[in-house]
């Protein structure tokens, strides 16, 4: 089972559940595809890891835990995260 297929399949029965992907991807079609399956962030394993604590530490929806590549192609796509 993919990760975006464990988003869909745990959002059937617990729709309130979050998700922050952690991968290896930076592909567009594979961020689309997290975030379109619900995921509210979306963690490349690449990122410095000043980077990684400083999205831990956020506060407000607005601040979503996402890579720079993943806000980008959200704000181009128009998908919320």
């Amino acid at each position: 089972m993919s990760g975006v297929e464990a988003i869909l399949e745990i959002r059937s029965s617990h729709p309130k559940a979050r998700f922050v992907v952690l991968t290896t991807y930076e592909g567009d079609e594979d961020i689309h595809r997290a975030l379109e399956a619900g995921a509210q962030g979306y963690v490349i394993k690449g990122m410095p890891y000043q980077t990684l604590i400083e999205r831990c530490n956020v506060s407000t929806p607005e601040d979503a835990f996402c890579a720079p590549i993943v806000r980008a192609l959200a704000s181009r796509s128009r998908i919320r995260i």
